[in-house]
């Protein structure tokens, strides 16, 4: 014994079968826009689809020269109807247009809403780009919106914002700063629709795909509006290796400064060059060698990965004696200026006795509560050094890098240095982590 099928109409598109306008909005606007709803119900998203870069970007409410009107660029949109389950409608504005912004009160700023909307009575229907006029009121501001009007929403009304502007007090032009750009965006199903920021995510489930302009990462997904999760190793933050065979240097390489020392503190003393009558003491304080600015999207965290090649002592002078045999060197991570992370090496001004090369990395935390803020973000790697200063010797700290053994070959014929050091592939490295 069978059950009864569930009869869903006419399929689109047969021949002689009759549909309806909100069959046409459900089955074809849902084919055209991603769906946010549930395994219950279907529910095409609301927002306008992405225009071509650079601006004007698509239905972008802009100012004018000069005058109390604003003008809104070209492009499609989709606005569902306001009645759940009952589709979508999608249009364009097919050129570029403006609107009239009443007259400015005299007393208090106002808010004004510009939208897309729909009105359809079921027996007509129309699609417009409007702005609706708000209430003057003191203090109203772009962040607080007070006063503003109330999308339109009804049995016949379904609407999506585009703008709120600022209409100040007893002004008589609207300018940049005066709009406040409220767009949403949409893209077909199976394509990567942008948002702004996490908190204008839409209420997807991780099998969508989205592109946070605001952090240039894409994410995830969660299923709960406003939040985003991390796709995973796609995302990077930054990347920056020292490599001085290429003309590489670290930020602070030694003196003189042009020297291509890699990455490495400390300062070559007396005896015929740099300072004179010896070095000046670089022990015991952080020099940062190397640095990455990422954006963080406020949930995902991040791994800073560093790598370095072999750790020697600063080398002397031909002829003059090397107060240097062995010191200690750390590597240290800081993140937005916070030491995070280090490792510690010894290191000899033998290189067959010295610290070889290495890699490791530091991971933010959510538990540990280290995942970084939304917006910019600055790593860094930096050298502290240990028992390298002599008073009466010429040089104080270390490099780190490959050994060569003809100083000629790296800074010229006649040098005198005896070991120069080649950072070659020195990295620092920050990235998105997946999800755990």
């Amino acid at each position: 014994m069978t059950s009864s099928p569930a009869s869903l109409g006419a399929c689109l598109w047969t021949d002689g079968a009759t549909y309806s306008a909100l069959r046409l909005r459900q089955f074809w606007g849902g084919t055209k826009v991603f769906d946010q709803g549930t395994v219950s119900a279907v529910s095409p998203a609301g927002g306008v689809y992405a225009g071509a870069y650079p601006s004007p970007e698509a239905m972008m409410v802009t100012a004018p020269v000069s005058g109390l009107t604003v003008n809104v660029s070209a492009g499609y949109c989709s606005v569902p109807n306001s009645v759940s389950g009952d589709g979508t409608y999608i249009f364009g504005l097919m050129a570029s247009g403006s609107l009239v912004v009443a007259t400015a009160s005299g007393a208090n700023p106002r808010i004004d809403l510009v939208c897309a909307n729909v009105q359809d009575t079921g027996s007509g229907a129309f699609a417009q780009v409007e702005i609706l006029t708000g209430t003057a009121t003191t203090g109203a501001t772009l962040t607080n919106l007070t006063g503003a009007p109330a999308l339109p929403s009804s049995s016949t009304s379904s609407s999506i914002a585009l703008a709120y502007v600022l209409v100040p007090t007893s002004a008589a032009n609207i300018v940049s700063g005066d709009i406040g750009d409220h767009r949403t965006f949409v893209a077909p199903p199976g394509c990567v629709p942008p948002i702004s920021a996490a908190t204008a995510a839409p209420a997807v489930p991780a099998t969508q795909i989205m592109y946070n302009a605001g952090t240039g990462t894409l994410v995830q997904g969660t299923g709960t509006a406003g939040t985003v999760g991390s796709l995973g190793f796609t995302g990077v933050g930054g990347y920056q290796v020292i490599n001085t065979s290429t003309g590489g240097e670290g930020q602070s390489p030694g003196t003189p400064s042009s020297d291509p020392w890699g990455i490495g503190t400390g300062e070559i003393g007396g005896h015929g060059g740099g300072k004179g009558g010896g070095a000046n003491d670089t022990d015991g304080i952080y020099s940062t060698q190397m640095s990455v600015t990422f954006t963080a999207d406020g949930t995902s965290d991040y791994e800073v990965f560093y790598k370095w090649q072999l750790c020697m002592t600063a080398q002397a002078f031909a002829g003059v004696t090397d107060t240097q045999t062995n010191c200690g060197v750390t590597l240290g991570i800081f993140l937005d200026g916070s030491h995070v992370d280090s490792v510690s090496l010894m290191c000899a001004d033998d290189p067959l006795g010295t610290s070889g090369g290495g890699s490791a990395s530091w991971y933010t935390s959510a538990t540990l509560g280290t995942t970084p803020n939304a917006g910019p973000h600055t790593a860094e790697l930096a050298v502290l050094t240990s028992s390298t200063y002599s008073a009466t010797g010429p040089v104080s700290g270390v490099f780190i890098g490959d050994v060569n053994d003809s100083g000629g070959t790296i800074f010229g014929a006649g040098s005198t240095y005896l070991n120069a050091l080649v950072a070659e592939n020195a990295a620092l490295r920050v990235i998105q982590v997946p999800v755990a």
